[in-house]
């Protein structure tokens, strides 16, 4: 039995999942040939594991993730705890998604970069080497890991997600789903003009907060007016301004239309479509 064969069942559930956005035989003849591609490198070299780090795992992981969002909300209702824990989970999980499917085709961990003999990865290490003059060993180390996070880090990944594979409409749904209202110190005057980078710094600083600081500013379920359209999250302060932040109360739907609309956009742009 083929790779492919043997997975039928995630490609035509993650098939299903983008059938409004490209057709449900495209995905699966695409998967065919990603497996097909990734067999070839397995006989090449059993040793190695190419599986861990191949797209075709990379796009059904995605899916599964999603899937697995869907269940912890027919799970919210259950108990107070559900409703104060599992929207928070949802949202960072699904906003993971974007660094996943903004990634480098070929992507590759800090030590394998540094290792590889690849010309590509050799001419990209060479070119931060030529920025260098005279530093200790470990500044240079440290240019090194910068010039890395430029190419293969999560948040340049995350923005080349939003900026590069979602359709433009798609992008302007996610960002109307947020809401940024400014005030200078005084509250009496109107702040700064906020600037699409403010949204999406924002996606970003929810993926990060939830990661790095445990801290997570989701309404909790069920709380709060019904039919309300906007949900508050935080007060930012910035300067000598201070950020109101609100979502929409569908923020959370969009954000797994908008992992569909990346997974769709990436079998469609290497499939030739």
């Amino acid at each position: 039995m083929s790779t492919y064969d043997s997975n039928k069942i995630p490609v035509e559930k993650l098939a299903t999942a983008v059938q409004n956005l490209i057709d449900k035989e495209t995905v699966h003849q695409y998967f065919k040939k990603l497996f097909y591609t990734h067999e070839q490198k397995w006989r090449n070299d059993q040793k190695k594991d190419y599986w861990k780090t191949s797209v075709v795992r990379k796009l059904l992981a995605v899916n599964s993730r999603i899937r697995f969002t869907d269940f912890l909300e027919t799970q919210i209702n259950e108990e107070f705890e559900t409703r104060l824990f599992y929207p928070q989970l949802i949202t960072y999980l699904r906003l993971t998604c974007f660094d996943q499917l903004g990634q480098p085709i070929k992507w590759s961990n800090f030590e394998n970069w540094l290792k590889s003999k690849k010309q590509k990865t050799k001419s990209e290490r060479e070119e931060i080497l030529k920025t260098l003059n005279g530093e200790t060993p470990i500044e240079s180390s440290v240019r090194l890991f910068s010039g890395y996070q430029k190419i293969y880090g999560n948040k340049n990944s995350f923005f080349n997600f939003l900026n590069n594979v979602i359709p433009n409409n798609q992008k302007e749904k996610l960002l109307a789903s947020i809401r940024i209202r400014t005030y200078n110190e005084t509250r009496l005057f109107k702040g700064r003009e906020v600037k699409e980078s403010d949204k999406l710094n924002y996606l970003y600083k929810i993926r990060n907060d939830f990661t790095h600081n445990t801290y997570n500013q989701e309404p909790i379920f069920g709380l709060g007016e019904k039919n309300k359209e906007w949900n508050f999250r935080e007060i930012l302060y910035e300067s000598k301004n201070e950020l109101w932040i609100s979502t929409k109360n569908d923020f959370q739907l969009t954000l797994k239309e908008t992992v569909f609309h990346g997974l769709s956009e990436l079998i469609k742009s290497n499939y030739g479509m």
